[in-house]
């Protein structure tokens, strides 16, 4: 995986996860990089980081406690829109099967279990697409799935 987005600048990542293990697992993916990533256990948590910070991608479990990934990504969209901000890159992240209000939501999503070359393929695609999109001048989420 490259050091930083295909744009040049280093990457920060917000992990919306409630499983330490997959907490650490993509934490030691990502720790060769030059990625900055920060970890929210729940999606209300999740929802105040992005709020609070500036991020490039999330990556969202789409079940977690005190509020689940989909109303989270719902509260991100809507963020972005009032503020008029560029829209994140996110990707699902699931073991199950995800409602189709979800993944319109996103730009992609990831089934568990995650595997490296996965994250880092589905990661480049959407920041190439998204870097496309933007010099075109279009707006809005990408759709890829895998």
């Amino acid at each position: 995986m490259s050091q930083t987005s295909s744009n040049g600048v280093s990457r920060r990542i917000l992990l919306a996860e409630d499983s330490e293990d997959i907490q650490r697992l993509i934490a030691a993916y990502l720790e060769p990089t030059a990625s900055r990533l920060e970890i929210a256990g729940d999606g209300q948590a999740a929802l105040d980081k992005f709020m609070a910070g500036t991020f490039d991608l999330v990556l969202m479990d789409s079940e977690m406690p005190v509020m689940d990934g989909f109303a989270a990504t719902r509260g991100i969209r809507a963020w972005e829109a009032q503020q008029g901000a560029r829209p994140a890159i996110i990707l699902a992240v699931t073991g199950a099967a995800i409602p189709e209000e979800f993944l319109e939501l996103c730009d992609g999503y990831l089934m568990k279990p995650i595997r490296l070359g996965t994250l880092v393929k589905s990661i480049q695609d959407l920041e190439d697409q998204a870097n496309l999109k933007i010099s075109r001048g279009a707006h809005g989420p990408v759709a890829r799935r895998e």
